[in-house]
């Protein structure tokens, strides 16, 4: 967990609150006020901020202008500006051009609809040289009343061309903001028209309206919001109860599906890991939600609310890295250029803070505590202000004036996400992530032309964080060579997406701060297989791929890793100390390597390489170039460029039983990498198709990939299996976990004894301590997870 050593006080604490009630009565409800108008008025700080007319704040000054620039301004740009006016209108906008061939193509009915809620900001927001214009609210109004007549209503059928997400959440959530915003210059009729048509498309918070089909995860937090919104804009509490009501499902967790698993999991899309996409709009609005509820007559009781605090402990804190959301748990957002890692991550953190509110006590400190760390780590933003809103400007300067919120310093940990392909190793100073795919989860989404080259992002895609936080965002994915992504193994085609392979074996197993991981590799869509491991300890990172074979003819190769450059390409590389090229576009074969190292962007960010077999590694500096629009066929197509080093190994064509080992030593020097290379910390046991084992010698641990039954060394397991022993002191500690997620049991014997049993795992029975140690780990239903036991040799 994320922070373990704290998990009982913060059980007691959730606990003690949910005896008797979740949220204290606030003033507002005792006093016996409009509690419609109240929340109606909650709602409005939270999208415009608690308002003042004279701003002095230099970033809320900002927020102000840029707010009433995007919709008015001198350039005549802004939404208002370039307004339709007038009888017989064909559309609101003129470059909304889709109209004109299809009146109900619904992302023009969306985007109007985003246009006004802006305009609405400007109208509300105290601060802005449009609050309260006339002209802006006659314009406001009569758009909504002629979206109304003409593009969204309880009449309207859909088009096959449209999105049902646009009708049934996207549009909805927008129209419920602008209702609320612009409440008091509307009249009752108005007001009812307007939720008649999103009682249309969203009657029910459980159900997809077109697919009949049960709503889960974010769509259904979504669709809750908007009942329980539309619910307060018309005073109906039977409504607002019926949203509410439809989140108890999401706070459970789950054990297939979409929503949040106990291992730290999220999944959306039924197979699609998505903590950083659809978990942090499930986030998001549950924040806003609470926040919305918090201390009225409809506050949120249910027992398993608690969970929400957990999930930011356990599923999206253990993936950031400096206030930023990993891409390996993002799906198809990868390719929207404007929702990139940073982005997405600081609007985590600004939902985190929204929980730390109302939070019990306790708990919303260590949320706090979270937030300030990442903001205060922050290297993305000239200014963390600029692109936030007034509401969180305002609380995130409060936060960082707080001199009782102390940050924590980030934990080491290594963390396995079974049900959902993904790992992470957690450093002080560097992160390394791993995605993968099984027959379990999908290799990747590519929905509505999003995401049309996500081909290996899911075939073991390593990702490798340091003070370098732009590496993979900016330009990279438009930029970056699909075939070649860090840590996969490729025969240079193409993949379907979606696609499930037809491995079992893929996850692994943790022990202390440390962990190892594998993926059988088995495409559907190639003859391409082999088998994958990596061992995460202290300092470095084995990686070891052992019966590569391709039938079909194809280059194989393995990308060691796939570096973005500075601007001119110019980074250092040397291989075995001597230095190589800085000039662009050169591809050359290094024979026998030792160790290699590569100057990152920065400081801290230098990555040294070792070869405990003296490979022959494929060097590649170039210079690329592509577009956001060749990712996402609804983005810029204008063309970005960028350099790449590469490190590879060349498996040649139709590759029959290939091996390959290396050593990624994050943020070492030459020098040290050099020493390393000399007398390297790690020992390669075993790189075989039935075995890949690593020995770190200063840990005193061993790590082992059983991919069949069988024995290695003193370790004799019956089944496929996923090890871990560490010798400390007169302790033996051992950690194991079936990747498969499909054995009932495994037994375990070493050629070890013991003298006493310390701590063992339910579900692990100790058959004998002498003269072996004899287990037997029960692992039906349990989903991949690790089982520990403690000895006294």
């Amino acid at each position: 967990m994320f922070i373990s050593n704290k998990k009982k006080v913060i059980v007691v604490i959730l606990m003690s609150f949910l005896g008797g009630f979740l949220w204290p009565q606030s003033s507002e409800h005792a006093d016996g006020a409009d509690n419609y108008a109240q929340i109606r008025q909650r709602w409005v700080v939270r999208l415009v901020g608690e308002g003042q007319t004279n701003v002095i704040d230099p970033d809320l000054k900002q927020w102000n202008q840029g707010v009433a620039s995007e919709v008015s301004n001198t350039r005549y740009t802004g939404y208002l500006d370039r307004m339709n006016k007038g009888a017989n209108l064909a559309s609101l906008w003129p470059d909304l051009t889709k109209w004109s061939s299809d009146p109900l193509y619904s992302g023009d009915i969306y985007q109007a609809y985003s246009r006004l809620r802006s305009m609405a900001l400007a109208y509300a927001a105290k601060g802005t040289a449009l609050y309260h214009q006339q002209n802006l609210k006659n314009s406001i109004v009569s758009g909504l009343d002629w979206m109304y007549a003409n593009r969204y209503n309880e009449r309207v059928v859909p088009t096959p061309r449209s999105n049902w997400w646009d009708w049934q959440i996207g549009i909805p959530l927008l129209l419920n903001d602008i209702v609320v915003l612009m409440y008091d210059q509307l009249n009752s009729n108005q007001v009812a028209q307007y939720m008649r048509a999103v009682d249309k498309f969203c009657p029910d918070p459980t159900i997809q309206y077109d697919f009949k089909q049960e709503e889960t995860g974010a769509n259904r937090v979504d669709k809750a919001m908007i009942v329980i919104i539309k619910g307060i804009l018309q005073k109906n509490a039977l409504e607002i109860v019926r949203g509410r009501d439809a989140l108890s499902k999401v706070f459970e967790y789950v054990e297939v599906g979409d929503g949040f698993y106990r291992d730290g999991s999220f999944i959306q899309h039924s197979n699609i890991a998505y903590t950083g996409g659809y978990g942090y709009v499930l986030l998001d609005h549950l924040a806003d939600v609470l926040y919305l509820l918090n201390g009225s007559e409809w506050s949120i009781n249910d027992l398993n609310v608690s969970n929400v605090y957990q999930w930011v402990f356990n599923s999206f804190a253990p993936l950031m890295y400096k206030g930023i959301i990993m891409d390996m748990v993002r799906g198809r957002n990868i390719a929207r250029s404007s929702w990139q890692d940073n982005n997405i991550g600081r609007e985590i953190n600004m939902a985190i803070l929204r929980l730390s509110e109302f939070a019990p006590a306790g708990v919303n400190t260590m949320l706090k505590q979270i937030v300030k760390g990442a903001v205060q780590e922050d290297r993305q933003y000239s200014n963390y202000y600029t692109g936030l809103d007034a509401f969180h400007i305002k609380r995130i300067k409060q936060l960082l004036n707080d001199k009782l919120i102390i940050p924590v310093a980030k934990k080491n940990q290594s963390i396995v996400f079974a049900a959902m392909d993904r790992a992470v190793h957690q450093r002080k100073d560097f992160a390394f992530a791993i995605s993968m795919t099984s027959e379990r989860i999908a290799n990747y989404e590519r929905i509505n032309n999003e995401n049309l080259r996500g081909w290996y992002t899911g075939a073991g895609m390593t990702y490798l964080y340091n003070s370098d936080m732009h590496q993979y965002n900016e330009e990279f994915w438009p930029t970056v060579d699909p075939y070649r992504l860090p840590g996969t193994t490729t025969d240079g085609t193409t993949r379907n997406a979606g696609a499930l392979s037809s491995a079992s074996w893929v996850g692994g197993t943790v022990l202390g701060e440390y962990s190892v991981v594998g993926m059988d590799v088995a495409s559907k869509d190639s003859s391409l297989l082999g088998k994958k491991s990596w061992f995460m300890f202290d300092d470095e990172i084995v990686a070891l791929g052992a019966g590569i074979s391709e039938g079909s003819g194809r280059k194989v190769e393995t990308i060691i890793d796939n570096r973005k450059l500075i601007a001119n390409g110019s980074n250092l590389l040397k291989v075995d100390g001597l230095l190589q090229s800085s000039s662009l576009n050169w591809d050359k074969t290094f024979q026998n390597v030792h160790w290699a190292h590569f100057q990152g962007n920065g400081t801290v960010s230098n990555i040294g390489y070792f070869f405990p077999d003296e490979a022959n590694v494929q060097g590649k500096r170039e210079a690329r170039s592509g577009s956001w629009n060749q990712l996402n066929s609804g983005d810029s197509s204008r063309v970005i460029k960028a350099s790449y080093l590469s490190l590879s190994f060349d498996h040649g064509s139709s590759p029959q039983d290939v091996k390959y080992a290396y050593v990624l030593l994050p943020n070492k020097t030459a020098i040290e990498t050099s020493l390393y290379s000399k007398n390297p910390n790690i020992v390669i046991l075993e790189n075989s198709t039935n075995v890949q084992a690593v020995r770190e010698q200063t840990l005193n641990m061993t790590a082992v990939n059983f991919w069949t039954s069988g024995t290695y060394g003193t370790i004799n397991v019956d089944a496929p299996a996923s090890m871990m022993l560490q010798e400390s002191g007169k302790n033996l500690l051992l950690s194991i976990a079936d990747p498969t997620q499909k054995q009932e049991k495994i037994n375990v014997e070493l050629n070890k004894s013991a003298s006493q049993i310390i701590s063992v795992d339910n579900s692990v029975t100790v058959l004998e301590t002498y003269p072996t140690i004899r287990l037997l780990i029960d692992t039906h239903d349990s989903h991949g997870r690790k089982f520990f036991v403690k000895f006294r040799q």
